[in-house]
Order: structure tokens, then sequence, then C-alpha cells
């Protein structure tokens, strides 16, 4: 293999490093590792968002809507 032409990014290596962590801990499973993330993203927005990030707040709906 040739030499590296693209500079090595730290944060990008630790950032790939987690992920690789968290596929391995579902057995190579992406769609677990997935539902997962998004099932602790959904829990923090819950307990911090005081309903502005999920679209409660009667006048900030979801963009999605």
């Amino acid at each position: 293999m040739g030499a590296r032409t693209e500079p090595v990014d730290p944060e990008q290596t630790a950032l790939d490093e987690r992920i690789d962590d968290i596929i391995a801990m579902h057995n190579g499973d992406w769609r677990a590792a997935l539902e997962t993330l998004l099932i602790v993203a959904d829990a923090r927005a819950e307990t911090i968002s005081f309903g502005y990030v999920r679209g409660r707040a009667p006048a900030l709906p979801l963009l999605c809507e």
C-alpha cells in the first residue's frame, strides 16, 4: 500500500474508534448500534429540551411535520 496522501486527523481517528467499539458491542449489527444511539439521543433530548427539541413548544413545531 502506498503512502497516505491525507494527513491523519486525531479527532476523526478517535471518533472512528468509538464507532467501531459501538458496532463491536452489538456484534457487528449496525442497525442495533444505530437504534441504541437514537434511544440515548432521544432520552438525552427528553431530559434537557423542555419541549423545544421535540417540537412540544406551541410556537415551535418541528420542521419535518
